[in-house]
């Protein structure tokens, strides 16, 4: 008995497991976004919208230097979380900062290309998902990965009519081309109420294949549903400012999604 104790060791506990894995998420997204305001701070200058104006970096606030250095503190924070929690929870870590920090990297720069901007966008928090995943069951589980991929498809659809729409002065000022500004609003609409049904959808698939209870696709329904009549209500308004109206429900139920998935697996 004591030979096996030693042959395995206690894992952390479940609970911390979570709590460790969002820290390190939440520390490296500041860091890459961080850098992104950096790289970004001449288009986040040209904006006209209050959020932009009001960032630091933009406007002088905060300097370029100690943006710099609170890039690499939350960065090494971020990756020793993750080194804590275990292996896998590592590499999903790197390959997350490595995608992130090419997006703003001048001599990359992700953002700067057609469709490849939206499909980093919409990793963001289906990686994370993935790596919450990991550090609970120490693996990337198949269950986790199919409502990984289903979650990005969902955000994919659903980023250029809640996202893109809100830049379009800026991004042509800049030369960036993005599916939301390609499209017309009524498009990005249609766009967004497929990634909804693809989100219930795959919800449904994962209750008959992958043991999920009931109700997570009971509650995409309920709450889904009405995102999508509101949202076929604004597709006649201008896109800048239906942009901001959809932002107020589509955006609670892009957050709200991961728990809905979360309570159908426990």
């Amino acid at each position: 008995e004591r030979n096996k104790q030693e042959q395995n060791p206690p894992r952390i506990t479940p609970v911390v497991e979570s709590f460790l894995s969002i820290m390190a998420m939440l520390m490296l997204s500041l860091s890459v976004y961080i850098y992104n305001d950096i790289v970004d701070r001449e288009m986040d200058a040209f904006s006209n919208k209050d959020k932009k104006k009001g960032r630091p970096i933009a406007h002088g606030v905060v300097s370029e230097n100690s943006a710099k250095i609170f890039v690499l503190i939350t960065a090494l924070f971020g990756f020793g979380l993750c080194y804590i929690i275990n292996v896998n929870v590592l590499i999903l870590g790197l390959v997350y900062y490595t995608l992130f920090y090419l997006y703003s990297y001048p001599k990359v720069r992700f953002k700067r290309i057609y469709i490849v901007k939206n499909i980093i966008t919409a990793l963001v928090l289906p990686v994370g998902f993935l790596i919450g995943g990991a550090a609970v069951e120490n693996t990337v589980s198949f269950n986790m990965l199919f409502l990984s991929i289903a979650y990005f498809a969902f955000m994919f659809c659903t980023l250029p009519a809640g996202a893109d729409c809100l830049d379009l002065e800026e991004d042509k000022a800049f030369k960036i081309k993005t599916i939301g500004g390609t499209l017309s609003w009524s498009q990005n609409i249609l766009l967004f109420n497929f990634g909804m049904i693809l989100m219930i959808c795959s919800s449904i698939i994962a209750f008959s294949l992958l043991d999920l209870s009931l109700l997570s696709p009971a509650l995409m329904v309920v709450l889904g549903v009405p995102v999508m009549i509101y949202t076929m209500r604004l597709s006649n308004e201008n896109a800048i400012t239906a942009s901001y109206k959809l932002r107020y429900v589509g955006y609670p139920f892009l957050m709200l999604t991961p728990l809905i998935i979360a309570l159908g697996v426990f």
